[in-house]
């Protein structure tokens, strides 16, 4: 996945839905439609790639389309019926809200590389759709449901009620506002999703999708959310609405509903279980292009494109390395790279300092699967330029034909 923001300076809009030009990231088409098969076709999306890839940027302006309407061609005031459409359609009504341009000024259907929107949250006519989306961070420590859902307390009286979390009221509003037929599109971000066990705090979420709908067409209830043997007070909601949303003890998955989570995987996270990688549809993307990103004022206005210019062998040496083993550098940590060479007096003693602070720390095992990536990286020039002694040149070269006849 390949995310920046360019610089911009005036404001798009169409309707009820007003796009900012410079909240826009840079995007593979390829990508872009990738998602948004995925979202039409499964209600839960895993977005797997390299940290600082653009994998959550993604997720939140797709995410915000989905709940405004923009999947399903929108309306003037932002809301939409639910519509089962085609990624072919989907893309054409993102053009024509202003949602994706082309990057070079062509035509953003048959583009290459696309410049992705964002919603502008103060010029947009209408809140609705805010909400129907949902960002949600989740946590280590979640292991329960009731992280995902939120609590019930019984007692006190003047405390007593459902106390939920943002994904739920997103999930109760579409329970409480499902139709046959007229299904409004919801949307739920849970970033960094496989922080604690999805099948553990997300167990009823599985089961619910599983079973979107009943025999008679109304939503399989079968999310647990209390046993207070009625309908109890929706409480921490809107001052406005306090107390006058009723929460019930089960709910489904209505049909419009989508998540999206976004997955890093490494020794801080966990591996999916089979039953949920059978239900989502997963997409991994590692490919990272630092070259187009860091020129032509494509990331933060240009801050960094004359510094990577000045460096960019060094980058190009180290990338070529360190992708093979999916260690790579994305946008976010070759930024903070670029940072630090920009401001150091002397980039050599510099460039020595970020191998040390940021490429080091992140290859890690045992001697065997690192050894031959360590002396690669003092090898080259580039990189690292400290010469071998002859009996590490012998086995790097060595390790080299074999990986070669492989």
């Amino acid at each position: 996945m390949r995310a920046c923001a360019p610089p911009t300076n005036t404001a798009v809009g169409n309707e009820g839905f007003a796009i900012t030009d410079e909240d826009h990231i840079l995007v593979e088409r390829l990508v872009v439609e990738a998602v948004v098969s995925a979202m039409l076709r499964r209600p839960l999306v895993l977005l797997a790639g390299v940290s600082g890839s653009g994998k959550t940027q993604l997720a939140k302006r797709l995410g915000k389309a989905w709940a405004a309407g923009l999947f399903h061609g929108g309306t003037k005031s932002g809301v939409s019926k639910f519509v089962k459409a085609s990624v072919t359609k989907v893309m054409q009504s993102f053009k024509d809200y202003g949602f994706i341009k082309a990057e070079d000024g062509g035509d953003a259907l048959v583009s290459e590389w696309l410049l992705v929107g964002d919603l502008n949250t103060i010029a947009v006519q209408t809140s609705a759709w805010r909400e129907r989306y949902c960002f949600t961070a989740v946590n280590s420590d979640w292991t329960e449901a009731s992280h995902l859902w939120g609590y019930h307390v019984p007692l006190p009286a003047e405390a007593e009620g459902f106390y939920a979390t943002g994904t739920l009221k997103v999930f109760l509003r579409a329970h409480l506002g499902f139709k046959k037929d007229n299904e409004v599109p919801h949307f739920v971000l849970l970033d960094e999703m496989n922080l604690s066990r999805p099948e553990h705090f997300a167990s009823d979420l599985l089961s619910a999708m599983e079973v979107q709908l009943g025999s008679e067409g109304e939503t399989a209830d079968v999310i647990e959310l209390h046993r207070a043997g009625g309908d109890v007070t929706l409480r921490g909601s809107d001052p406005a609405t306090e107390g006058t949303t009723k929460v019930p003890a089960r709910i489904g998955w209505a049909p419009g509903v989508c998540v999206i989570g976004t997955v890093n995987v490494d020794e801080t996270t966990f591996s999916f279980a089979p039953k949920v990688l059978d239900r989502a549809a997963l997409l991994e993307f590692t490919e990272v292009d630092l070259g187009r990103m860091f020129s032509e004022k494509r990331y933060k206005k240009g801050d960094y494109d004359d510094v990577y210019k000045a460096n960019h062998k060094r980058f190009e040496a180290l990338q070529k390395l360190l992708t093979p083993y999916n260690l790579h550098l994305a946008y976010r940590a070759a930024a903070e790279i670029l940072e630090a060479l920009k401001s150091a007096s002397n980039t050599n003693n510099e460039w020595d300092h970020q191998i040390c602070h940021k490429v080091l720390p992140r290859i890690r095992g045992p001697r065997a699967s690192v050894e031959t990536l360590l002396l690669e990286l003092r090898k080259d020039p580039h990189v690292c330029n400290a010469p071998l002694k002859t009996d590490d040149e012998a086995k790097l070269d060595k390790t080299l034909k074999e990986l070669d006849k492989t």
